[in-house]
C-alpha cells in the first residue's frame, strides 16, 4: 500500500511583533510492503519549501527561504521465537513541519533484538545511534551518540504467578571535539500483587562520567522507588 499527503500552511499575523511568520508546502510519501508472512518494510519521504519572515534588529521584515527533507524507513521480522525490528531515520536541518514534529539536523538508527528462551524468560538488547551536524547545519561541532541496552525479563519469579521481574544494563555514550560523555545505569523493577494490593518496586543505580567538566570523575546516584495500589 501507499499513500500521498500535500500540506500547505500560512500564518497571517504576528501575536507579538517579533514572532516569526511561516508559509510552508510540505510534500509526503508513504508506502509499506510485506516481504513474507512475518516480515514487513515500510518507509515514508517528505520534503519541505517554504519561506521564513523574520524580523530584524532594525525592525524590518526579512524573508529567508528555507527547503529540506526527511525521510524514515522501518524493518520488522518475526519469527517464533524472536523479534528483529530496524529503524532509520535522515532530518535535514532546514525541513520544516508546521502541522507535525520533527527533530531537525539529526541522523538516526534503532536496532531492537528480543528472544523468548522460555515462556517465563525473555532477552532484550536494544542499541540507539544517532549524530547531528548534518549537510548545511550551522553547528560547528557534531555529536554522535551511543546507548545500548540489554534486559532480562522474568514472568512469575520466585514461584509467583502474578509477579515480573526485569535486570536492566544500559549505557549513554556521546561524543564531541568538546565533551566525553560515558553513564552507566543498572535497573531493577519487581512487579506483584500481594492480596488486593499492587506492588511496584524500582532500584536503579546510575554512574555519570562527564568530561572535561567534572574531569573525570566518576558521580554515582542510587533511586529506589516503591509503589503501592489496589
Amino acid at each position: 500500500t501507499y499513500g500521498i499527503t500535500a500540506v500547505r500552511s500560512s500564518d497571517s499575523n504576528r501575536v507579538a511583533s517579533y514572532d516569526d511568520l511561516f508559509d510552508n508546502k510540505l510534500f509526503a510519501f508513504s508506502w509499506d510492503y510485506t516481504l513474507q508472512e512475518n516480515m514487513a518494510l515500510k518507509g515514508e519521504s517528505s520534503f519541505s519549501s517554504g519561506t521564513k519572515y523574520v524580523i530584524t534588529d532594525t525592525g524590518n521584515e526579512q524573508s529567508v527561504g528555507q527547503s529540506g527533507q526527511a525521510h524514515q524507513l522501518i524493518w520488522t521480522n518475526h519469527l517464533r521465537h524472536q523479534r528483529w525490528s530496524y529503524e532509520y531515520e535522515y532530518v535535514s536541518p532546514d525541513f520544516t513541519t508546521l502541522l507535525g514534529s520533527a527533530i531537525t539536523d539529526r541522523e538516526r538508527m534503532k536496532l531492537r533484538w528480543r528472544n523468548s528462551i522460555n515462556p517465563d524468560t525473555t532477552l532484550t538488547f536494544g542499541l540507539l545511534w544517532f549524530h547531528n551536524r548534518l549537510s548545511g547545519s550551522p553547528k560547528t561541532v557534531r555529536t554522535d551518540s551511543y546507548q545500548p541496552e540489554f534486559t532480562v525479563s522474568f514472568n512469575a519469579p520466585f514461584k509467583r504467578d502474578n509477579a515480573t521481574l526485569d535486570l536492566r544494563l544500559g549505557l549513554d555514550r556521546r561524543m564531541s571535539a568538546d565533551t566525553n560523555v560515558a553513564d552507566r545505569n543498572i535497573g531493577i523493577n519487581y512487579r506483584d500483587i500481594i492480596g488486593a494490593t499492587d506492588l511496584d518496586l524500582s532500584l536503579e543505580h546510575a554512574w555519570f562520567d562527564t568530561r572535561p567538566y567534572d574531569s573525570g570523575n566518576k558521580n554515582n546516584e542510587f533511586n529506589a522507588t516503591l509503589t503501592l495500589g489496589t
